[in-house]
C-alpha cells in the first residue's frame, strides 16, 4: 500500500483545518485512520508474524510425523555355518523387512507433550505479535500527532513571519522618531526567531514523515494532516484496567496458554512407561532357491526403576508450569495497572496544561488588541508596546502548540481502549481561530 498525492480520504473533521491560505500546495488531506489501518505493512509486525508462522509450521510437521510410522530394511550376507560333523555350509542370504510401528503409553505422551510445547510457543508468539502491533499503532499515532503539530507550527510561523515582516517595513520610516533603533532591532530579532521556527518546524515535519515511513514500511508523500482525535477517553481507572486486560494480547495469550496446560497437561498412570507396538514381516532368500518368510508382532516397554520419583517429578513439573503462567498473568495485570495509572496521571496533567495554555493565548490576544486600541486612539505614540504585545502573542501561541503536542502524545496509550460502559465526550477541538493574526 502506498500513499500518493492522488489518494482521496474522506474527511470527518474538515471543519478543524486551518484556513486555506495556510494550506501547503499540492498536499492531499490524509486522516490518521488511513495510517493506523495499514499496520499490517509494518516490518516489525511482519517479522513477528513470520516468527509465529515458523512455530506453526514446526507444530504441523511434528504432528504429521507422529502416530503410525512405516519402516523397511534390506540386508545381505555370505553365511558360513559349522555343522556337527565338522563340515561347513556356505551360502548367500538376502533378507528384507517391512513393518509399521506406533508409540503407546509414555511414548505417545512424549509426542503429545512436544506438540503441546510448540502450541504454547505459538500462542506466546501470537501474543507478542499483537503486542508489537499495538506498540507500532501507538507510535504511528504519536508520529502523526507530532506531524500535525509541526504542520501547525510551520503555518503559524509562516503567517507570523509574513505579518511581522510587512509591519516592520511600515515601521522603518519611524525609526529615530516614535521608534528607537534598539526597539527596531528587537523587532527584527523576533523576525529572525520566526524564520528559525519556520525552518525547524519544516524539518520536524519531514522527520515525522520519515518516522511514519519507517513504522509502516511504505513510502508516504507529504500530506495535509487532520485533527488527530476521534473520541473521548474514559476517566475511570478500574473500567480502563478491565477493558485493557480483556483486550491486551499478552494477557489473552497467557490465558490461552493456561487453558492448554489445564486441558492437556494432566499426567496419566502410564506416562512413565515408554512403549512401542511393532508389526514386522520378513522375507528371506537363501542360495537364491530357498525362500522363507516370517510375520511378527512385538511390544516393547521401558520403565524407570525409580517410578514413583519419576511420576512425582512429572506432576511437580506440570504444577510448576501452571503456576508460572498464572504468575505471568498476575504480573502483566500489575504492569498494566501501573501503566494505566501513569498514563491517566500524565493525561490529567497535560489536559490542565493545555487548558492553561489556551487561557494564556486568549489573554495574550486581548493584551495585543488593547495595545492596538491605545495606539489607534492616540493614548500611545510609540508602536513598540503593541509590537511587543504581538510578539508575546506569537510566543504564547508557539508554546501552546508544545502543550498540545504533550496532550496528544499522552492520549496515545489510552485512546484505543474500548470501554462500552464508560463513555466520555470528545475533547474540545484546538480552535485555529486562536492562532489567526489580526489584520486590522
Amino acid at each position: 500500500m502506498r500513499f500518493f498525492l492522488s489518494l482521496t480520504v474522506s474527511l470527518t473533521v474538515a471543519a478543524t483545518s486551518l484556513p486555506h491560505a495556510f494550506a501547503m500546495d499540492g498536499e492531499p488531506p490524509l486522516e490518521r485512520t488511513a495510517l493506523t489501518a495499514a499496520l499490517d505493512t509494518s516490518p516489525r509486525v511482519q517479522a513477528a508474524r513470520a516468527e509465529a508462522d515458523v512455530i506453526e509450521q514446526q507444530h504441523r510437521q511434528l504432528e504429521a510425523e507422529g502416530g503410525w510410522r512405516a519402516f523397511g530394511a534390506l540386508s545381505g550376507a555370505a553365511v558360513n555355518e559349522i555343522e556337527g560333523n565338522n563340515g561347513n555350509r556356505r551360502y548367500d542370504r538376502l533378507q528384507g523387512d517391512i513393518g509399521v510401528s506406533r508409540p503407546l503409553l509414555g511414548s505417545l505422551t512424549a509426542q503429545r507433550k512436544a506438540l503441546l510445547t510448540l502450541e504454547r510457543q505459538r500462542v506466546r508468539a501470537e501474543g507478542r505479535t499483537g503486542e508489537i502491533t499495538e506498540t507500532v499503532g501507538r507510535e504511528v499515532r504519536e508520529a502523526y500527532a507530532k506531524y500535525w503539530i509541526s504542520d501547525r507550527r510551520y503555518r503559524l510561523a509562516s503567517a507570523w513571519h509574513q505579518r511581522l515582516s510587512d509591519r516592520l517595513e511600515g515601521l522603518r520610516p519611524q525609526v529615530g522618531t516614535t521608534l528607537r533603533a534598539s526597539e527596531f532591532a528587537e523587532a527584527r530579532s523576533a523576525l529572525r526567531l520566526a524564520r528559525e521556527n519556520r525552518r525547524r518546524a519544516r524539518n520536524d515535519r519531514q522527520m515525522q514523515l520519515h518516522a511514519l515511513e519507517a513504522l509502516l514500511g511504505e513510502s508516504i508523500r507529504p500530506f495535509d494532516p487532520r485533527w488527530p482525535v476521534e473520541r473521548g477517553i474514559c476517566g475511570r481507572a478500574g473500567v480502563l484496567l478491565e477493558a485493557a486486560l480483556a483486550a491486551d494480547p499478552i494477557s489473552e495469550s497467557a490465558r490461552r496458554e493456561l487453558a492448554l496446560l489445564l486441558e492437556r497437561g494432566n499426567s496419566g498412570l502410564a506416562d512413565e512407561v515408554q512403549s512401542d507396538l511393532v508389526l514386522t514381516h520378513t522375507q528371506t532368500v537363501e542360495d537364491w532357491d530357498e525362500n522363507g518368510d516370517e510375520t511378527s508382532i512385538g511390544l516393547t516397554a521401558e520403565i524407570p526403576l525409580s517410578l514413583g520419583q519419576a511420576r512425582d517429578a512429572r506432576r511437580n513439573l506440570r504444577n510448576a508450569e501452571v503456576l508460572q503462567v498464572q504468575r505471568r498473568i498476575e504480573a502483566n495485570r500489575q504492569e498494566l495497572r501501573g501503566r494505566i495509572g501513569v498514563a491517566m496521571a500524565e493525561l490529567r496533567n497535560t489536559t490542565q496544561a493545555r487548558q492553561a495554555a489556551n487561557a494564556r493565548l486568549d489573554q495574550a490576544r486581548d493584551d495585543w488588541n488593547e495595545e492596538r486600541r491605545r495606539l489607534r486612539s492616540g493614548l500611545t505614540r510609540s508602536p513598540m508596546p503593541a509590537l511587543r504585545a504581538a510578539i508575546r502573542w506569537y510566543q504564547t501561541a508557539d508554546e501552546r502548540l508544545d502543550r498540545e503536542a504533550e496532550w496528544l502524545v499522552a492520549r496515545a496509550p489510552l485512546e484505543t481502549i474500548e470501554t462500552p460502559g464508560c463513555s466520555a465526550p470528545r475533547p474540545e477541538i484546538m480552535e485555529s481561530a486562536r492562532e489567526e493574526i489580526p489584520t486590522s
